[in-house]
């Protein structure tokens, strides 16, 4: 049996009466939808709240799940649109930041960033949230550029717009890390 099997399974008993099937589901994506709301929300404990609201309205609204996507492209959905709208509503608690500068990494920070994967956590942490949202749905999670298009409510051309300009600006900040890590690295 397949995940999304697995997932309606959990779902159809939770709509027949059985509460308890809800958990699996929580305790399956609970750590995936931290990964976006805290893309979206860089305060933590606003990404934790809106995971646990996420959740809730997934559990409030489980009847209008209609199957045409799978429980967890709905379940993100729903994240990221309960994440968009606290960022709304709270934009004293977001940072956004849209450009790299170079003074921003100091030479205690850059040696703390050593190997390529705490590099490219650090970089998109750096850019923008769309940019980094769509490099995460679409690298790391593989969804389409249709998909996160669905998912994000953008258009498709924003979606390839904003994934290609996020490519090439991550690139530019990883090899900016790099080659100050290399620079730091041989002074020693």
């Amino acid at each position: 049996m397949n995940d999304d099997a697995i997932d309606l399974e959990h779902v159809n008993k939770v709509r027949s009466g059985d509460l308890a099937s809800f958990q699996p589901l929580i305790t399956k994506y609970k750590d995936i939808l931290f990964t976006y709301t805290s893309t979206i929300l860089t305060d933590t404990q606003l990404a934790e709240e809106t995971v646990q609201d996420a959740f809730v309205n997934a559990f409030k609204y489980l009847k209008t799940f209609q199957g045409k996507s799978s429980f967890k492209t709905w379940l993100i959905k729903i994240t990221i649109n309960e994440a968009n709208k606290k960022r709304k509503q709270i934009k004293q608690h977001i940072i956004l930041k849209d450009k790299f500068n170079e003074n921003c990494i100091s030479n205690e920070e850059s040696q703390e960033v050593s190997n390529d994967v705490e590099i490219i956590k650090y970089a998109l942490k750096l850019i923008d949230r769309d940019k980094s949202l769509a490099l995460r749905l679409f690298y790391l999670d593989e969804y389409s550029i249709n998909e996160i298009a669905k998912l994000t409510s953008w258009s498709i051309p924003k979606t390839k717009t904003t994934l290609h300009r996020a490519k090439k600006e991550i690139i530019k900040i990883v090899k900016e890390i790099q080659s100050k890590n290399r620079s730091n690295g041989s002074k020693r």
